[in-house]
């Protein structure tokens, strides 16, 4: 079975995506892989998202305001089809 390179496991251990600490890993899954922890072990850090990058302030602002479109959008269509009752919404 080929060894998958993923960005966060370098071969002997892991690598947090968000503070840089590398570890070892501490046990083997029963196929012989590393057992992935659910957060980052640094006190610092201790995110659960340790796989991912940080968003830069670009990429969250990006985000957020296509996010804020798709709700202001699906909450226009939920007002112009009459909410959940069912009747149109007077104006």
């Amino acid at each position: 079975m080929p060894e998958k390179k993923l960005p966060y496991h370098d071969g002997s251990g892991f690598r947090c995506q968000r503070c840089g600490r590398a570890w070892m890993p501490q046990g083997m899954n029963p196929d012989g892989t590393p057992k992935e922890p659910a957060h980052c072990p640094s006190r610092a850090c201790g995110s659960p998202y340790w796989r991912t990058k940080r968003m830069t302030p670009k990429q969250k602002s990006a985000f957020l305001s296509k996010a804020a479109r798709e709700r202001a959008a699906t909450w226009r269509e939920s007002r112009e089809d009459g909410g959940e009752d069912g009747e149109r919404a007077s104006r």
